[in-house]
Formats: structure tokens, sequence, C-alpha cells
């Protein structure tokens, strides 16, 4: 069986076309993976992708990240997660 050339556009930097063949959705396959992890997402709450990143891209991504990180917000306690707007009075959740 003969290969397609690879695809030489950015998202094949980043994204293993050939094991998500996901840059042309006219094709079969494609439609075919995108109603599948549509489907996972509805039933299980999470589509995995094993392998879809590329593993040089998920290294440029760590390494962004571990740069990034020392400026990232943290807290040491857990809250609520409610957030009131300007121009929005506070509401209280409804206890059930």
């Amino acid at each position: 069986m003969m290969r397609a050339s690879p695809d030489p556009s950015p998202a094949a930097e980043t994204v293993d076309l050939e094991l998500y063949p996901i840059a042309d959705r006219r094709r079969r396959v494609a439609r075919a993976l995108i109603a599948d992890s549509r489907q996972a997402l509805s039933r299980d709450g999470v589509v995995l992708l094993h392998g879809f990143a590329r593993p040089a891209a998920v290294a440029m991504m760590v390494g962004e990240l571990v740069t990034a990180l020392p400026n990232a917000y943290r807290r040491d306690r857990t809250t609520l997660g409610i957030h009131v707007y300007p121009g929005e009075r506070r509401r209280r959740p409804a206890m059930r």
C-alpha cells in the first residue's frame, strides 16, 4: 500500500496526521474519527487521543509551560467557583 506524502502544513508539525487524519474533513476517515470523538465526549465527558500531538510538539509545549509557570496565578486554598462581574448582583446558589 502506498503512503501519502507527509503534510507540510504547520498543523502536521504538531499533530500526527497519519495516526489522526483530520486535515481534510471531507474524507470519510476524518469524518468517522470526528464522529467517534464527539460520541466519546458525549458519553464519557472526555476524549483521549493518545499520540495526537507529536513528541517534539509536546516537548515544546512543556518548555513553554515550565517557562510560564513562575508567573502563573496560584492559590493555596480551595474556593467556590463563583464569579461576579461588574454590574451583576451577587446571587447565592440555590440549595436543593
